[in-house]
């Protein structure tokens, strides 16, 4: 499977890992959305919405003066 791996301060990588298996019960898995709507209205929000979206996903804030929508890169 394809995964984000954080390889020191500010260095992200996709990489080919093996699928995850979780053996404790404080181990996570965590998946990325194709799609995460926003509708707090901080920017703090926004942000954290950026960086739980799949490459390619969209992120959107609906409401407010205009809809907005940005889609994500395709590659990190």
């Amino acid at each position: 499977m394809k995964a984000l791996v954080l390889q020191g301060p500010g260095q992200i990588a996709r990489q080919d890992v093996p699928d995850p298996v979780v053996k404790d019960a404080d181990d996570a898995v965590i998946r990325f959305a194709a799609v995460v709507i926003e509708a707090v209205g901080v920017h703090e929000a926004f942000d954290m919405c950026t960086r739980m979206v799949r490459p390619g996903g969209r992120v959107a804030t609906p409401g407010g003066p205009q809809h907005n929508e940005i889609i994500a890169p395709a590659q990190p």
